[in-house]
Formats: structure tokens, sequence, C-alpha cells
């Protein structure tokens, strides 16, 4: 049984069709309760932002078989939260190289996993509202 009734519309609370949403903290034998929010947003969007383009190796350094690698892109048009970078294995599980606000990144040491051709680095834009993008995608040939 819901206790507290739906809040008025004529406040201007919600749009219609929209339910109100809410969080009631409440200590033990009703003492006050000490809570620190940092930025809170509600959006209405839920589009992915536009992708990146243009990713290419700029660089790379081999040693002891592993291949330093550094890669640029240019930006994604629109407002970007931050460049999420992975690397696609063969067998499509893809792993997390890194995060970055800007359009360049280094990756310390690949290595060749398996048999592959060529390792394949991707890069996603992350929108405000962590939405992500199609990828950029390119390629290390072995």
């Amino acid at each position: 049984m819901n206790r507290y009734p739906p809040p008025s519309r004529a406040a201007g609370c919600c749009r219609p069709g929209r339910a109100p949403r809410g969080v009631r903290l409440t200590g033990r034998g009703g003492a006050a309760v000490a809570w620190r929010l940092g930025a809170l947003a509600v959006r209405d969007t839920t589009g992915s932002p536009a992708a990146p383009s243009g990713l290419k190796v700029t660089d790379t350094a081999t040693a002891d078989g592993a291949t330093a690698v550094r890669l640029s892109w240019r930006r994604a048009p629109g407002p970007v939260r931050r460049y999420e970078l992975y690397r696609r294995f063969p067998d499509g599980t893809r792993e997390f190289l890194g995060g970055t606000c800007g359009t360049a990144f280094y990756v310390p040491g690949l290595r060749r996993a398996r048999n592959e051709a060529a390792a394949r680095i991707e890069v996603r834009a992350v929108h405000e509202p962590f939405t992500v993008s199609q990828p950029s995608r390119t390629q290390l040939p072995w």
C-alpha cells in the first residue's frame, strides 16, 4: 500500500506520461540524515553522440615482443564527456585500453593475440548522459 499520494501536476513537476521520481532518506528513529550528493542531472535525451573520425596510428615502437602505440583521431561533433578506447579481438571480445578527454592516446604495450593478422583498435565518444557513439576503427598490422 502506498502511504504517500502522488505529487500534483499543477506544480509543474512532470510532463504528461512521465512518472515523478523521488528519494526519501530517514534515519533510525526519525533522526536526521546527512547525505552529500554531487552533480545530479535529469535529461530527456537518450540519443547517441556522433562518432569520432580518422582514428590512426601515429607512431609505434617494438621491444621485447610488445608494441607501444600512439593513436590520434578527430573530435566528434557536439558535446563529448570523454573518449574510450578498446582493442577488439578476433573472437569478438574486447579489452578496455583506457579513456581520455583529448584526441590522442598512448598504449604502452600491445602483444599479438593468437594468430591475429592485425590488432584492431576502436575509439568511441561518450556523451554527457553516458550514451556511447559508434566506433571509429583502425588496425595495427603485426
